[in-house]
């Protein structure tokens, strides 16, 4: 096989921020989910982190995981569709960094982004901007690619976009039709909790399924025991 993982998802710049409980509570935002937000939110969010230090990265549920395969030595790519501007160079330095071959799509418009504010305990909270990321479609994939690979991994945050949940089931049945394993990250408890029956459809047709705790509790229904 010609990669290890091939992955498809939302191409968003990470912008990591560690910040404080208040700065949590002054933005109105609640700890440990993702929170969708526009482009005049994003540039309120950023404008208030002024003069912290903030690092950049490629991110996206998907192109993260792509990126860990890439520096533990396995050869991945990603898909993702990024806007036709200079954050959309970052993206792609950035996947090539982490060995990571990009299959991106460009499109008039903004590059998705994240904005990762990062607490002492480690606990994430993300405000995400998916800018033309979530107009990803079956179009935008390298099917010739994809068939030389061992893994497909999708993200739950997929789901969120319509083009992009029939994105998945078009991946799902070339995969099943051609022998290639998917693996599925249900990505955020908010997101099982708002599209509870699709994330469990497309969970049925998966070989490996990742999910937190909490994604746990909302996708089984069923009380966490300590």
């Amino acid at each position: 096989m010609k990669y290890d993982v091939y992955g498809i998802g939302n191409a968003l710049v990470d912008f990591v921020a560690p910040v404080n409980e208040e700065t949590l509570v002054r933005l109105d935002l609640k700890k440990g989910i993702t929170h969708f937000i526009d482009e005049r939110q994003f540039i309120d969010i950023m404008r208030f982190l002024k003069g912290k230090k903030i690092t950049i990265l490629p991110g996206g549920s998907a192109a993260n995981t792509t990126v860990g395969v890439g520096r533990l030595g396995g050869k991945a790519i990603f898909t993702g569709k990024v806007g036709k501007d200079f954050h959309a160079g970052q993206y792609v330095n950035g996947l090539k960094k982490a060995k990571v071959k990009p299959n991106l799509v460009d499109k008039n418009g903004i590059t998705g982004n994240c904005i990762s504010l990062v607490t002492k305990d480690n606990e994430r909270t993300m405000t995400t901007c998916l800018g033309v990321s979530s107009s990803l479609e079956a179009g935008d994939i390298n099917w010739t690619d994809l068939v030389e690979s061992k893994i497909v991994h999708l993200e739950g945050y997929m789901v969120n976009s319509e083009s992009q949940l029939q994105l998945i089931y078009q991946v799902l049945e070339f995969c099943r039709k051609k022998g290639i394993l998917v693996s599925f990250d249900l990505s955020d408890p908010f997101m099982v909790k708002r599209f509870p029956s699709e994330m469990k459809k497309i969970a049925s047709k998966s070989d490996i399924i990742f999910m937190n705790e909490e994604e746990a509790k909302y996708f089984t229904g069923q009380p966490l025991k300590r």
